[in-house]
């Protein structure tokens, strides 16, 4: 609800992720309901820098092309994988992974 919100308060907006640690996403587009993108299970380890990368993988997807619902997803299985690893960059998933 929140994300909807704010989505509405920047007119420019057409959607918002909101990143909700281990419980997943909330992704908000214009004219459309709320799609929950549950978390992945994972042992963390270190999460400094997950945000960074969900982030940058989710800017890949969209520049590889793919929509909105899958970049996040995809951002949401490496921002996952980054937290099971030590350190940031280091902890960052291939695009292999």
């Amino acid at each position: 609800r929140a994300a909807a919100a704010l989505l509405m308060t920047y007119q420019a907006a057409q959607a918002v992720a909101v990143t909700l640690g281990p419980d997943g996403l909330l992704l908000v587009e214009r004219g459309k309901p709320a799609h929950h993108i549950p978390g992945i299970p994972v042992k963390v380890v270190d999460t400094v820098g997950a945000g960074d990368c969900f982030v940058g993988a989710l800017a890949a997807a969209l520049v590889d092309g793919l929509p909105l619902t899958q970049a996040c997803t995809m951002a949401n299985r490496a921002a996952a994988l980054s937290v099971s690893r030590h350190g940031t960059q280091a902890s960052y998933p291939t695009a292999f992974e």
